[in-house]
């Protein structure tokens, strides 16, 4: 561990020196994948040696630094419970999942949307009154661990299904949450890069930079995707998913759409007040998110720094989904003995953050006649965002 760890296939994690915001903008053009970590004088990021070279002559000081979050990832498996310590491995993923609809089955139902490179499962756990009917309920979902080695969003996730399951007809507000909400949660979308401790997939690609992008890649399709992105797209456009979150870590903060197309640019979207305020609904429930340095812990994606091909921006553009991206931790791999204080700090802006889907306008479109549900696409005034409805109830 006292030297720079570096994974066959994938990129090395790297330190690159910043002279002006400019320098963004040059690293955006270059395709440089940049990391949470910043300051006035340098950024981290992740790059080939073809993509570090290419740097060094473009005027850019650069330098290999230790990977951090596989570091502490190879620590973690030096504990005699074998492989991650107080973290499911996937074996135990599964184990608990299963657990969770056999003791539960009234109000869960376990999937799988397809698999891994590797050929684990991606699991989806279905949480609603009612888990084999589709009622004409807002449909809600939570994807975490997309970056194998950003990990709390994965274990928030298992106790926000335990807190759901064991508080039904026990707690009222987890009983309405259940009876009047379509809720889907994905602990791991990246299943591969969780056991390797890596962030990226098997095939070494970051899945948070693999979805269609606006800006640079139009074409809404699966086609040249890695299977779990495409797993993803498929469910997502066989649902209708209202309101989403995906859970990351290396920083602390809430980030809503925009993602592109310019570093430190503020770009907004047609819904920017909404998504504000969802977004500080999250904020404003958290118990330390201002520690992570963030105007009141939230920041506008493109404004922080750009990416293409990231998951909220496709959600948002090609589904009609609002999605935010939750940064639950500075840390990556944070200690294992911190995971109850971390479930502490996000509970109630993670249970917040649900209900949100039912507040607003809301309704159902239906024929007058035969009252039998139609499509429709429907407009609101200043907001230049017309949405099409789900008709399938």
């Amino acid at each position: 561990l006292l030297f720079l760890i570096s994974i066959p296939f994938l990129k090395d994690t790297v330190e690159i020196q910043i002279n002006s915001k400019s320098d963004y903008i040059k690293l955006s053009k270059l395709g440089i994948e940049l990391d949470h970590y910043r300051t006035n004088t340098l950024v981290h990021a992740y790059a080939t040696d073809k993509e570090i070279n290419i740097l060094k002559n473009n005027g850019f000081v650069v330098n290999k630094i230790i990977n951090q979050a596989y570091q502490y990832y190879m620590q973690l498996k030096q504990n005699e419970r074998n492989p991650l310590g107080e973290y499911h491995n996937y074996n135990e993923l599964t184990d608990f999942l299963n657990s969770i609809a056999n003791t539960y089955p009234n109000i869960t139902s376990l999937e799988s949307i397809g698999q891994s490179v590797q050929g684990r499962e991606l699991w989806v756990i279905r949480i609603t009154d009612n888990p084999m009917i589709d009622e004409p309920e807002p449909q809600f979902k939570y994807i975490a661990n997309m970056h194998g080695d950003e990990t709390p969003g994965r274990e928030l996730s298992l106790y926000l299904i335990e807190w759901l399951c064991a508080n039904y007809n026990v707690d009222n507000r987890a009983t309405d949450l259940v009876n009047n909400t379509d809720i889907f949660i994905m602990p791991s979308m990246n299943p591969d890069g969780f056991e390797l401790g890596s962030r990226f997939n098997a095939n070494g690609v970051d899945l948070n930079r693999d979805f269609p992008d606006q800006y640079n890649d139009i074409n809404n399709t699966i086609t040249g995707r890695e299977p779990e992105t495409q797993a993803v797209m498929n469910w997502s456009n066989n649902h209708n998913f209202t309101l989403a979150a995906n859970m990351h870590s290396g920083a602390l903060v809430v980030n809503y759409p925009f993602d592109g197309p310019q570093s430190n640019l503020y770009s907004a979207c047609p819904d920017d007040d909404l998504f504000i305020n969802l977004s500080l609904i999250y904020a404003n429930a958290h118990s330390d998110i201002l520690s992570g340095g963030f105007q009141n812990g939230i920041t506008n994606g493109a404004e922080w720094y750009a990416l293409y091909g990231g998951m909220q921006d496709w959600n948002y553009i090609w589904t009609n989904n609002l999605e935010i991206t939750l940064e639950q931790s500075i840390t990556k791999w944070p200690n294992e003995n911190t995971l109850d204080d971390l479930w502490n700090d996000n509970k109630e802006s993670m249970i917040a953050y649900i209900e949100q889907i039912h507040k607003g306008v809301k309704g159902l479109v239906t024929n007058a006649t035969s009252r039998q549900a139609l499509s429709a696409m429907i407009t609101i005034s200043e907001i230049d965002k017309p949405i099409l409805n789900h008709s399938n109830f």
